[in-house]
């Protein structure tokens, strides 16, 4: 991944320098260069923060002007920590822009073949992943945290957008800022829960999850080849000064990803 201070609004955001050549734009944002006062400083994206509206409606206009987007145009989901994943037709277009009462309800990953619309999810330890085929102008965005993990969601996207005409094999996936498996510890319950799942093998001192690692895994299984798998690589935990935590600070913003073409 390349790290790119942008030159509109003063914004910092991730790209992945793989698809410098043009098609589709994928961002990750940071906390980096909003109007939002603590503890939502200061890009906070997320309208079901306790946040102030008017500040994550102008934080989303500097965003969105960053990733070369309408405001209007960016569609988001309810985020339920789900497995659903739902098609974005023009009419769902803009969905949870303005409000967070209109966003895609009881969904967390969508996808689309539209033009110049944003998928977005939004995140803060759980990990956003963005899935692009350039060949068939599909893309796909999906939100998954330990609940979203285990059920497997980025893989029902995938399968989505293989039933919509993509070549699995030339998917490429994008997997943003999230809680890292320093910081992930997690209960034996939920550590047993994924060891049944995913064959990995019991946990030696604290449980601990790597986020990252087992999506990897459920990609491949779905047919994602492994090069064509980026990983930022970033902690959220561990970088409060880019980016946002529920983990480390309770009451916090999000950041945002963003795929569009």
């Amino acid at each position: 991944m390349v790290f790119k201070r942008s030159g509109k609004n003063g914004l910092r955001f991730f790209i992945p320098d793989s698809l410098s050549d043009g098609g589709a734009s994928v961002a990750f944002t940071t906390r980096v260069g909003g109007v939002s006062e603590k503890p939502f400083d200061s890009l906070n994206l997320a309208l079901h923060t306790e946040d102030a509206p008017a500040a994550v409606l102008k934080n989303r206009a500097l965003a969105s002007v960053g990733v070369d987007i309408q405001p209007d145009k960016s569609t988001f989901t309810e985020q339920v920590h789900g497995d659903k994943v739902v098609w974005i037709a023009k009419d769902m277009v803009g969905a949870g822009a303005r409000s967070f009462d209109t966003a895609v309800p009881e969904s967390d990953a969508m996808v689309t073949d539209l033009r110049n619309v944003a998928l977005v999810v939004l995140s803060a330890d759980c990990l956003p992943i963005i899935l692009v085929e350039p060949g068939k102008n599909l893309i796909g965005a999906a939100h998954a945290g330990w609940r979203g993990t285990l059920a497997k969601v980025v893989g029902k996207t995938v399968e989505m957008m293989v039933e919509a005409g993509a070549d699995v094999s030339a998917i490429k996936a994008f997997l943003g800022p999230a809680i890292g498996e320093c910081c992930f510890e997690v209960g034996a319950d939920v550590y047993d829960r994924f060891s049944d799942a995913f064959g990995i093998r019991p946990s030696i001192g604290s449980p601990r999850l790597d986020l990252a690692a087992l999506n990897e895994m459920i990609l491949e299984n779905t047919g994602v080849k492994s090069e064509n798998i980026d990983n930022i690589g970033f902690c959220t935990v561990c970088h409060p000064e880019l980016f946002f935590s529920w983990r480390r600070d309770g009451v916090t913003g999000r950041q945002g990803a963003f795929v569009s073409q």
